[in-house]
């Protein structure tokens, strides 16, 4: 999956859940943000890419950070490279 389809589901499951589980809708959302209506639903497709700026907005109406429209990193600890570092060595 692409980062913009990402960043599209992200806005998307903001959207949905927003105030309390009962969601708002696309056009109630783009609103709110001055933007045009069916911008909204070309961000959750992933057709658009939303700008700094209109993450911005979206990050203050949804009361979230702006890296949570992104995907989290996987981190691994040092467990976790002992074990792949392990594996290497027996397979060898």
């Amino acid at each position: 999956m692409t980062l913009t389809k990402q960043v599209g589901q992200r806005i998307r499951e903001f959207r949905t859940s927003y105030g309390g589980g009962a969601g708002i809708s696309q056009d109630a959302l783009a609103k709110a943000l001055s933007i045009a209506s069916n911008t909204v639903s070309r961000w959750e497709t992933g057709t658009y890419r939303p700008t700094i700026d209109d993450l911005e907005k979206l990050a203050r109406f949804f009361g979230k950070s702006i890296l949570d429209f992104f995907p989290k990193e996987e981190v691994r600890t040092e467990r976790d490279e002992k074990s792949l570092a392990f594996c290497e060595r027996r397979s060898n």
